[in-house]
């Protein structure tokens, strides 16, 4: 009797142990890329600009997924220029990546560049140091609805004008369910 009752409880255990793998069993797993390139040109050495993103229309796997995302890490984050037309000696003295909701509420500093030569720059991709709390909000925006934010970037020279493409790419793991 007592054999039978342990063989009953540990097939009731074991049930629920299956249940609670079934549904991460069912993740789906894909390392994906958002790029963002801003086009940076003045007749001054400053620039900005805010834009917002609408990353479920840029992005089939966001659209798909949609609610059923559970989880969004950034991995990195890199940058490079893809395009320059100016001195040898052109830098920038400060330039910054910032992240807010789509209506600009909550901004924060994802990263901060100093003292860069714009021309060692050019097609030579470099990963950033980033804030970790803008990380987080940056995740939390592009894993729920309606996965919108806003990016801006502020970007301060030696001097003008200024006349190049820079390019950011968040490389970033998506894990959905759908169940």
């Amino acid at each position: 009797m007592k054999m039978k009752l342990f063989a009953f409880l540990l097939v009731v255990a074991g049930a629920f142990v299956l249940q609670s793998c079934e549904d991460s069993l069912l993740d789906f797993n894909q390392t994906l890329t958002y790029s963002y390139e801003v086009p940076v040109s003045s007749v001054d050495s400053v620039f900005s600009i805010s834009e917002v993103i609408d990353l479920a229309s840029q992005d089939s796997v966001i659209n798909e997924y949609g609610n059923l995302i559970k989880e969004i890490n950034i991995q990195e984050v890199k940058y490079w220029l893809t395009a320059f037309n100016g001195d040898d000696d052109q830098t920038i003295i400060e330039a910054t990546l910032k992240i807010a909701d789509e209506n600009g509420a909550g901004m924060q500093t994802i990263t901060t560049i100093s003292n860069q030569n714009l021309k060692a720059l050019l097609n030579t991709p470099t990963v950033l140091p980033v804030n970790q709390d803008a990380i987080n909000t940056m995740q939390d925006l592009i894993k729920n609805s309606p996965h919108k934010f806003q990016l801006n970037f502020n970007n301060s020279c030696n001097k003008g004008p200024l006349d190049f493409k820079i390019k950011f790419e968040f490389t970033y793991e998506l894990v959905a369910n759908p169940l």
